[in-house]
């Protein structure tokens, strides 16, 4: 550190304060300020408790500085504004303030311990960065309690843990990311209040692909994320980023997983076939699910009207809420479809002339099937296919 301003007398202050070029170290008296007190330094609180701050403590350093706020301080309703152009290093433990701002230029906001916002956290330019045990929470459960950059190239969010609030029948918004780039996610459709805690892993994929080097599930290099509720059995809806790890947009046909933490990539996902791309750049899935992990996979499962070809998906997981049939996309592009399905012996369980999406696998044990495909397109063209399909029947 420079220069430290120490504060040794009792002072109540009303107004601005300003101070140039070191850092500030309030100790041993008692400071209550009801206005706005701006630095260019750092700032200590040593105060033993005695510091109280309704009003705004401003950051508009040039350089790196370090800040030290003490949990029995009065913070409540005092407003951490970061507007410099360097790191700054925000060292809390269990502190409670009223907003936190966000609009550091060259540099990121780096957290050590544990913060809560009781209102808001604007984020404008520069990453908050928690350590590894450290946790950013946001109390207020309006769904605007967060304000951030929601496009591609977003510069700032939260790396590590950010906990939410939430109420139900809300749409929550959780700006996460990692060193590379912003990977948004969004939760809803909640039964009740809680708190969720959300996380991006750029790594899973890998640890998914390490442990399962055979597993028909393929990532598209986009990671994932970690979702943990403070109340048991918290159900919801996800809308997932489609960005791979450096920030730039997927291109292809996805589907969203989900499985649970214990540890996950040892489990049997539920696949939501059914999301559906959602603007700018979300896949949007409607299958209910709790805590654990979430991530987006590809899914080559689509009819191509151009190329007269046809993707149908290879792999069925099958639970209480999963999607079970076999379902060919596009009927109505179709004047017939004739479908035959043998099981790994070849004997033919399933066999129809007129197919109408109606062959339930959640009837049939797990394994492989095979299945022939000769189809008739309203153009009057035939189209043909054969493949295998795998059923995997879920613990849950």
């Amino acid at each position: 550190m420079k220069r430290i301003y120490t504060l040794l007398l009792t002072m109540f202050f009303a107004g601005y304060l300003f101070a140039q070029g070191g850092d500030l170290l309030v100790t041993n008296t008692s400071v209550h300020v009801n206005g706005i007190i701006c630095l260019q330094g750092g700032y200590i609180d040593q105060s033993n408790g005695q510091l109280e701050i309704n009003g705004e403590l401003c950051f508009v350093n040039k350089d790196e500085i370090e800040l030290v706020l003490s949990s029995g301080s009065a913070l409540e309703n005092a407003i951490l504004n970061f507007k410099g152009n360097a790191n700054t290093y925000l060292e809390v433990n269990d502190v409670s303030v009223k907003s936190l701002i966000v609009n550091i230029t060259n540099g990121d906001l780096h957290q050590s311990g544990n913060l809560e916002i009781t209102d808001n956290l604007q984020l404008f330019k520069g990453r908050v960065i928690t350590d590894e045990n450290g946790v950013l929470t946001v109390l207020n459960t309006s769904d605007h309690a967060i304000v951030f950059n929601n496009s591609q190239g977003n510069t700032s969010y939260v790396i590590g843990n950010l906990v939410r609030t939430i109420d139900q029948d809300k749409s929550y918004a959780f700006p996460v990311g990692d060193e590379s780039s912003f990977h948004p996610l969004e939760l809803s459709e909640f039964k009740e209040s809680n708190k969720i805690q959300v996380n991006y892993d750029s790594d899973l994929d890998d640890k998914w692909n390490d442990a399962n080097a055979n597993s028909p599930m393929v990532f598209p290099g986009s990671g994932g994320w970690t979702v943990k509720a403070e109340q048991a059995n918290a159900s919801y809806e996800a809308i997932v980023s489609l960005l791979d790890k450096e920030g730039n947009l997927l291109e292809g046909k996805y589907a969203l997983m989900y499985a649970k933490e214990d540890p996950f990539y040892q489990s049997k996902p539920i696949i939501d076939r059914d999301a559906e791309m959602k603007e700018p750049f979300y896949l949007a899935g409607y299958v209910p699910v709790q805590e654990g992990i979430l991530a987006v996979i590809e899914s080559r499962f689509g009819y191509l009207a151009d190329k007269k070809e046809l993707e149908l998906v290879n792999t069925i997981v099958i639970d209480e809420r999963s999607e079970s049939y076999f379902i060919i996309p596009g009927m109505e592009d179709f004047q017939n479809i004739n479908l035959k399905v043998y099981n790994s012996l070849g004997g033919l369980i399933f066999s129809s002339e007129d197919y109408q999406n109606n062959l339930n696998f959640r009837d049939y044990n797990d394994g492989t099937y095979y299945y022939y495909l000769k189809a008739t397109m309203k153009d009057g063209s035939k189209l043909n296919k054969s493949n295998y399909v795998e059923i995997v029947r879920s613990n849950e």
